[in-house]
């Protein structure tokens, strides 16, 4: 018997519980429930969700991608 389920990486999409995902940091958690979208929406971030097959809505984690440089003097 399996213990474990493989993890399902994808884009994050109006399908995922934003609301119910949580890790305990509120600043992490705030992003992904409030600014997320607001950053894929103007193409200022990728946001990548892990879910499992058997739950596929509920996030476990997530990681973002993002271009972003700064000048240094």
């Amino acid at each position: 018997m399996n213990d474990h389920q493989d993890l399902v990486i994808e884009p994050l999409s109006n399908t995922h519980d934003r609301p119910g995902f949580t890790c305990d940091v509120v600043s992490l958690d705030n992003y992904l429930r409030k600014q997320a979208q607001q950053d894929i929406k103007r193409r200022i971030s990728r946001v990548f969700v892990a879910t499992t097959p058997k739950y596929p809505t509920t996030i476990v984690g997530y990681y973002t991608l993002s271009t972003l440089s700064i000048e240094l003097s």
